[in-house]
């Protein structure tokens, strides 16, 4: 009888087997960076960012023999390969892209760090160029009479075109980037109200939309 009795507790669940990691520190290189890849696409990362990782690390992956374990990469061997592409390459690379590609190691590599269970980061030793972009030429109040001429010149002209003069103020009256302006729809111009015109500057892409914003325009420019 005492056999028909429940038990006052409820029996462990059994401990599930501990996983390994989800990538193998002796898996190919090359095989690490197209997964890494599909995991970035799988989280909406921006097309131009996805194009420059996989320029930067398949330039890794040619360089290294064919089949290279993802734990035999050493910061030795990525130090190696930046003096290779700086250097020894045989093709120009400015600061600017250096400093490009080394992030795209890093970035890389903290991911396949802790995925793969590496011992160390062999990216995280290496040195960052820090890189200051030039400043842009400022236009003097006679290059904007002159440009403004010029304008006025072909909007007369025999076979009329407005196009320079409308981009060449709305540039001088907004300071929009060149990316901004070829986003540019019609619908983003509001002139309900002819004495208040605006726009707004719109991003495709959801990380840029903090971005976004209403510029007021000259009514002068919509009269154009």
């Amino acid at each position: 009888m005492a056999s028909d009795q429940l038990s006052l507790f409820e029996p462990a669940p059994p401990v599930p087997p501990r996983l390994g990691p989800a990538l193998k520190p002796s898996a190919p290189l090359d095989a690490a960076v197209a997964l890494w890849l599909d995991r970035l696409r799988q989280r909406d990362t921006s097309r131009h960012t996805l194009q420059a990782f996989t320029l930067d690390l398949n330039l890794l992956v040619s360089y290294l023999p064919p089949g290279t374990p993802l734990n035999r990469v050493t910061t030795a061997v990525l130090n190696n390969f930046l003096h290779w592409l700086k250097h020894e390459r045989g093709v120009p690379c400015s600061d600017k892209t250096y400093g490009r590609r080394v992030t795209s190691l890093k970035a890389f590599f903290r991911w396949a760090t802790p995925a793969a269970e590496l011992r160390a980061d062999p990216a995280d030793a290496i040195l960052q160029l820090s890189v200051r972009s030039p400043l842009p030429d400022v236009l003097t109040d006679e290059d904007v009479e002159k440009c403004l001429a010029a304008g006025e010149i072909l909007r007369h002209a025999e076979k009329p075109d407005l196009r320079p003069l409308v981009l060449f103020t709305l540039l001088l009256h907004t300071g929009m980037k060149k990316v901004e302006v070829a986003n540019l729809k019609r619908e983003h111009v509001d002139v309900t109200n002819p004495a208040q015109p605006f726009l707004y500057v719109r991003y495709p892409d959801k990380k840029d939309w903090p971005k976004e914003r209403k510029l007021t325009l000259p009514p002068e420019w919509v009269a154009l």
